[in-house]
């Protein structure tokens, strides 16, 4: 596992699901992009394109989410006195 990916939140088996699904579904949006505006062998359809089914986070977001889970991890007890 790479350290690019160490502390992502998304990086699980549903995760990789959606990221090979959106990889596709990017593919096939670039192909009719590239066959609408670039060939200019289909109509222009502008309906979709700022459409966007992923997650993204903040430094500040991961770090927190960092913070939290260390914070669970170092102390269990005190989760459960609360």
């Amino acid at each position: 596992m790479h350290y690019l990916f160490e502390n992502a939140p998304k990086i699980n088996k549903k995760g990789i699901k959606n990221i090979l699904s959106f990889y596709e579904s990017g593919k096939s949006h670039f192909q009719q992009i590239l066959m609408q505006d670039v060939y200019k062998i289909e109509f222009w359809i502008t309906v979709g394109r700022h459409a966007q089914d992923i997650s993204h986070y903040t430094y500040v977001q991961l770090e927190s989410m960092k913070k939290q889970k260390s914070s669970k991890v170092d102390n269990p007890t005190r989760s459960s006195i609360v």
